[in-house]
């Protein structure tokens, strides 16, 4: 029965969350006013703002710095991981991951906008779901180390259990 009772309290947060995301977004476009501003959010300048749409939201995970200086590669993860406490929204223009959308939890139960960008993130991220598809029975996790300002990811479903530094793709070439 517990377990029923938690199911349905992450079910119940997971349509607030979804709920809340159409709102957070149309509260943070505004700011998009110019293609300069489309262009440092992830857009093309001539993307059409009112064709914005969102894909599913997901939770990063936390992996504190003590965790990290004690995980040995190829060790199992997602012991050490602990809940982020914001969503992130894909936000997609043309078929294409732009940037995320975040949202928090208030103190009074309801979610708000936090910010809108980490478009080089996103993209990086949409491409690593990409490789790791859903469809496949594939689950990554995005890690991030706040300690060290640095994402990770790991795939519980992956043999060995993983944890991948995050890498702009963009930054190796």
């Amino acid at each position: 029965m517990l377990l029923t009772q938690r199911l349905g309290a992450q079910t119940a947060q997971l349509d607030a969350i979804i709920k809340a995301g159409p709102g957070a977004l149309k509260m943070l476009l505004p700011v998009l006013d110019s293609p300069a501003m489309k262009q440092r959010h992830g857009f093309a300048p001539d993307d059409d703002m009112k064709a914005v749409t969102l894909d599913q939201p997901f939770e990063p995970c936390i992996l504190t710095e003590a965790a990290m200086q004690k995980y040995i590669a190829g060790a199992e993860v997602q012991k050490s991981l602990a809940p982020g406490g914001k969503w992130y929204f894909p936000v997609i223009s043309k078929g294409h991951t732009a940037c995320w959308l975040s949202v928090f939890r208030r103190a009074d139960g309801s979610w708000m906008a936090d910010s809108l960008g980490m478009a080089d993130w996103a993209r990086v991220w949409a491409d690593v779901c990409q490789d790791w598809p859903a469809t496949n029975g594939f689950t990554p996790i995005l890690v991030i180390v706040p300690s060290r300002q640095q994402f990770f990811f790991t795939v519980p479903q992956a043999k060995p259990p993983n944890l991948t530094l995050l890498v702009d793709r963009k930054s190796v070439v």
